[in-house]
């Protein structure tokens, strides 16, 4: 995939964006959207369309392969791609970004500097030094919630496995919220999604 975000200099409309664009790509089948002004829920809807037409491609590189289900995880997956959608802006309000809320639960030495996973990712789903967890592209999470950061986004605790990650993705419900893999032999880490 080669999305980009059409909004990524503008740190709200990015966000807005990528969390339609999560939506669009994790459940395809459903029309969710934020309460927003008009302007912004333009944005998201755009960004959901943009995710749904990324979900119905194979992944990068790959020939009829299909995205697994989330209702069928208990499916054996053999590999695990990067979502391709360049994510510079994700999290920008959040110090640090992505990465750095992934290093909030993730026990990494300071001396490894962890880089964005690559879009063009492929690898088994899991591989000794991966650590997977769920994450949820929106910022509006009540800080009464365990794994809300004090910007407001969910993190889920850390597993080993990404089916365990992506069970605790489909009970968190929101339809931004994702899989991101962090691994600190590819000292790399960013979103990604099994496929069959």
């Amino acid at each position: 995939m080669s999305t980009v975000n059409p909004f990524a200099s503008d740190a709200v409309k990015g966000e807005v964006f990528e969390q339609g664009y999560f939506a669009g790509f994790g459940n395809p089948d459903t029309s969710d959207f934020l309460p927003l002004a008009p302007d912004p829920l333009t944005i998201y809807q755009s960004g959901i369309a943009a995710g749904r037409e990324d979900r119905a491609k194979p992944p990068e590189g790959d020939t009829g392969t299909n995205w697994v289900e989330l209702g069928e995880i208990a499916v054996e997956h053999g590999l695990v791609h990067g979502i391709g959608l360049v994510i510079e802006s994700l999290f920008e309000k959040a110090a640090g970004g992505l990465i750095s809320l992934v290093l909030t639960v993730v026990t990494i030495p300071g001396d490894v500097m962890i880089k964005p996973l690559e879009p063009s990712y492929e690898g088994p789903s899991e591989k000794e030094g991966d650590s997977f967890l769920a994450m949820c592209a929106r910022s509006d999470h009540p800080m009464v919630q365990t794994g809300v950061t004090s910007d407001g986004y969910w993190i889920g605790p850390v597993r080993t496995q990404w089916i365990d990650a992506a069970q605790d993705m489909a009970a968190h419900a929101h339809s931004e919220s994702f899989v991101a893999r962090c691994s600190l032999p590819d000292a790399r880490c960013g979103p990604v999604w099994a496929v069959k």
